[in-house]
């Protein structure tokens, strides 16, 4: 299962980045949120909460991490860039829309395709079985690894489960001028979710359970990370895994309920790129 994980997490994180206001005339680096690079139409931007890029914008420049374990950031002036999306709200909230996406320039994108990778946002969306009639189609736990492990020669399985990423401030460390952050991966099971459509969007609120050396206890710094579907199927041939953006994080929910992020899902998605590619 770890293996899964981590080969999971490795594919994804080609797409991700922290998003940092960077204040160099203040000496001073801010806590980050976190984006997903992405392609739409010939151009390149950065999916991610638009509340994220409302803060950054005041900064000079956006700071990001291209290089994973590299202690630097790749700096791009504020000004170079062109958000798209709904219009904001009068106050950030729950409810949003909080939704954006920050077109590129063209000598940017091409510096960044050299360590990062940018996903298809017209890609299909869709989970598919591929044709593929499954005895298992659920979250890797150690059972059900047991219980495939011992599947019979010509049955096929497939494993599925949500990847939410971000960049929790609380797993790194900030100082004068300096910023080190841990892009995270953060398996959660499909069944722990509430899906629900308001108007134009849709919401995913994602149950994310107790703190652990994965989970942190405060999700400041994943806003804007990308919440993902995979499905790997196990077969005699081998295992293959297919992966989908399905939404972006933008909200930490508290009450009874426990912790749970609000994120928006594929109609969100849908409706950023067919309804409100507008100049913000």
């Amino acid at each position: 299962m770890d293996k899964l994980y981590e080969n999971v997490g490795r594919e994804i994180l080609v797409y991700t980045t922290p998003i940092f206001p960077s204040f160099e005339t203040a000496l001073r680096i801010d806590p980050p949120g976190t984006g997903t690079f992405v392609y739409f139409r010939n151009f390149h931007y950065i999916l991610t909460a638009a509340h994220v890029w409302d803060y950054v914008r005041r900064a000079p420049e956006m700071g990001l991490g291209l290089k994973e374990g590299v202690d630097q950031r790749y700096l791009v002036p504020t000004a170079a860039i062109e958000c798209f999306g709904p219009p904001w709200p009068a106050r950030w909230g729950e409810w949003g829309p909080d939704i954006a996406l920050l077109r590129l320039p063209v000598e940017i994108a091409a510096e960044i395709k050299i360590h990062r990778a940018f996903y298809d946002l017209e890609k299909d969306r869709s989970a598919p079985n591929a044709g593929i009639e499954s005895e298992w189609k659920t979250a890797p736990t150690p059972e059900v690894l047991a219980r495939i492990a011992q599947r019979k020669s010509g049955q096929t399985a497939q494993l599925a489960g949500r990847v939410l990423m971000g960049t929790p401030k609380e797993f790194g460390s900030f100082r004068e001028a300096h910023a080190s952050v841990k892009l995270n991966a953060m398996f959660l099971g499909l069944q722990n979710a509430q899906e629900y459509s308001v108007g134009d969007f849709d919401f995913v609120d994602l149950d994310t359970g107790a703190p652990s050396d994965f989970i942190p206890s405060s999700f400041e710094g994943v806003s804007g990370g990308g919440l993902w579907r995979y499905i790997t199927t196990i077969s005699d041939d081998g295992d293959k895994t297919t992966k989908f953006l399905e939404g972006v994080a933008f909200y930490q929910l508290t009450g009874e309920g426990g912790r749970r992020i609000r994120c928006h899902g594929k109609q969100s998605l849908r409706a950023l790129t067919s309804q409100f590619m507008k100049r913000i």
